[in-house]
């Protein structure tokens, strides 16, 4: 994860600014009132731990030979714990578009398979506007499953 902490005077008292990058977009929480900048940092630590805890996936056993339509429901059931209903149905509609990688492992999945799916979704008549979102909320998906493993992030 991808993340800073920053302390600052402010009002009269301390505050922390935790940034933490979460599916590509930098996040932010802060909390001011601290008396002391030791307080502010013993609190931030706490937070920070919790935020770590609250953006984990978990995974399972043998991750090293999950397929794709094992990932994305492990993905999709913590996805909807954060996410609006509508959000998590466009995350669902796209992960079935791609279904040819349902049995693939996610490490041998490669950019002809992508493009195989894409130039599947051409022939059916989607919209680039349409397809191009499908790649997205897919990128979305990939990035998760490197950043679990430990991995680079797909960008």
């Amino acid at each position: 994860m991808n993340y800073n902490i920053t302390y600052r005077q402010k009002d009269g008292g301390w505050q922390y600014i935790i940034s933490f990058k979460e599916n590509g977009k930098w996040r932010q929480r802060s909390k001011q009132g601290f008396r002391t900048r030791a307080l502010a940092k013993r609190a931030a630590d706490e937070r920070f731990e919790k935020l770590k805890e609250d953006f984990k996936i978990e995974l399972t056993e043998g991750y090293d030979e999950i397929t794709f339509k094992q990932f994305a429901k492990m993905f999709l059931s913590s996805v909807e714990l954060h996410r609006e209903y509508n959000t998590v149905e466009n995350y669902r509609t796209a992960s079935k578009k791609f279904d040819k990688l349902n049995d693939m492992v996610m490490e041998n999945i490669r950019f002809a398979h992508i493009q195989d799916c894409i130039d599947d979704m051409v022939r059916d008549g989607l919209s680039p506007k349409t397809i191009k979102q499908y790649v997205t909320t897919v990128k979305i998906l990939f990035n998760a499953a490197s950043d679990a493993a430990g991995k680079y992030r797909l960008i």
